[in-house]
């Protein structure tokens, strides 16, 4: 079975909900079958930030904020390509070839 005939076969089953609806109604619903991420180069903490000349300290932001640590993309790099990769992860969690 390819991705077309599995998506068709697991989209096409009746919902719970489809007996509850009149006649002829067709509610057609969608599975979760893998999900994926994708961060942009390694953890950036507060402490590295102030290293970079920032004008703050860890605690000011952990307070304020919560955060520890950010992912910064590198030049060039757009949220096209990183979402490409999760697209390519979750589709490895589903067990779904990518062509």
């Amino acid at each position: 079975m390819d991705t077309t005939d599995r998506i068709t076969a697991e989209t096409n089953r009746e919902s719970p909900g489809q007996r509850h609806r009149s006649r002829g109604e067709r509610i057609f619903f969608a599975r979760i079958t893998g999900v994926g991420s994708s961060l942009p180069g390694p953890p950036i903490s507060n402490t590295d930030l102030m290293a970079r000349g920032v004008d703050t300290n860890d605690d000011w932001v952990i307070s304020r904020t919560g955060i520890k640590t950010r992912h910064i993309a590198q030049a060039g790099v757009t949220s096209s390509d990183l979402a490409f990769e999760a697209c390519l992860r979750a589709l490895t969690v589903a067990e779904i070839d990518a062509s």
